[in-house]
């Protein structure tokens, strides 16, 4: 399997995770558009410091390590960035709801 196909594997089910969240429990997460950016930017904070984790990880030298980078780390972290993306679209379309 390539890099790219298991790049974009990982993205779809991150995102499908974060719209099984979404859907699943409606009232879970920000509702306001300053909480929404807020959790955008703790996705991407916590998503920035994944690479030096995944790389002490797979230093090891065995497979496992890898694994449960991909599996414990990467999806996680892909998951919440579509979630708090999902929470920030979500707000934006509270605003719009006045406009009726």
């Amino acid at each position: 399997m390539s890099r790219s196909i298991l790049l974009e594997a990982f993205c779809i089910g991150g995102a499908g995770l974060a719209f099984w969240v979404l859907v699943r429990f409606p009232g879970f997460g920000p509702r306001s558009l300053l909480g929404a950016m807020g959790a955008v930017i703790g996705a991407f904070a916590i998503a920035a410091v994944i690479p030096t984790l995944l790389s002490a990880l797979i230093a090891s030298g065995d497979r496992t390590g890898g694994m449960f980078g991909l599996l414990g780390l990467v999806l996680p972290a892909l998951a919440a960035i579509f979630w708090s993306a999902g929470c920030l679209l979500r707000a934006f379309c509270g605003m719009l709801g006045g406009m009726r």
